[in-house]
């Protein structure tokens, strides 16, 4: 009997390869023929993405990415190796603080490295200062500060005959830096007009008519009170040296306290008293 052994190459559907082996054996009336086949699949074509992540300082916040489908987030400069070639969408993480970068549609070539790159944009709040009546703002508003930054100081700056009370959020001190920033803030200052308080006070031999004390408004006027002898005293002058009786304070800017002396009539003025 004798054999004959043929190998072929098999291209089968869908891209499958494999190899046949033919067997035939002639003789004593026989043909047979056997056919063994090998098949293998042909690797898919693949390529590399790289990712640039922007700026640094996202990075240092936890910028990452990946592509959609997939699980593991990336890092900033990672290559994604063997990657089967077609098109893709790339997503990034979110980050607080930060505007996340679109996504973007990437196509993976054949033993290609694509190169891609997100770019994040800090979020940005607005410090705004406003003074209420009786005052001025010292420094700059409003303020652009990047998000978990700090603005620069302002001052409610009273005007004359004021003072400041607070911020509308609460704040006591008329200087104020915001700091570690994370939204947009909106504040006024308030003040309040300086009052001052008249006090009347009558020496020996003597009383007062009139309100004492009285509280004025700073650039006000008070009320006018008398300073009244005893019988046998007459009013002699204010401690401040004024001789005005009565006396009516005005344009006051600060604390007054005087007392009224008196003294005593003499017979010589009691005499000119009776004419």
């Amino acid at each position: 009997m004798k054999s004959h052994i043929f190998t072929y190459l098999v291209l089968l559907a869908l891209g499958v390869m494999g190899v046949a082996t033919h067997v035939r054996a002639e003789g004593a009336g026989s043909n047979t023929v056997t056919i063994s086949v090998s098949v293998f699949t042909a690797p898919p074509d693949v390529g590399s993405l790289h990712v640039t992540l922007m700026p640094a300082r996202a990075v240092a916040d936890g910028a990452m990415w990946r592509r959609v489908g997939t699980t593991p987030w990336l890092a900033d400069g990672y290559t994604e190796t063997s990657i089967i070639t077609g098109t893709y969408t790339l997503e990034f993480k979110k980050i607080t603080g930060w505007i996340t970068p679109v996504t973007q549609e990437v196509v993976i070539y054949k033993d290609l490295t694509k190169n891609a790159t997100g770019t994040y944009v800090i979020v940005t709040c607005t410090l705004t200062y406003n003074a209420g009546g009786g005052g001025t703002i010292s420094g700059a508003t409003p303020q652009t500060v990047d998000y978990g930054g700090s603005g620069t100081p302002v001052t409610a700056m009273p005007d004359t005959g004021y003072h400041f009370v607070q911020w509308s959020d609460g704040t006591l001190t008329a200087t104020r830096t915001d700091t570690n920033v994370t939204t947009d803030t909106t504040v006024t200052a308030t003040f309040s007009i300086n009052t001052y308080t008249l006090t009347y006070t009558a020496g020996a031999h003597g009383s007062i008519s009139g309100i004492s004390p009285q509280t004025v408004n700073y650039g006000g006027s008070g009320t006018a009170v008398t300073a009244v002898p005893d019988k046998n005293y007459r009013f002699a002058k204010w401690s401040d040296g004024l001789t005005a009786n009565p006396r009516t304070d005005a344009n006051v800017t600060a604390d007054i306290s005087v007392t009224a002396t008196f003294a005593i009539v003499t017979q010589c003025e009691s005499s000119w008293m009776l004419y």
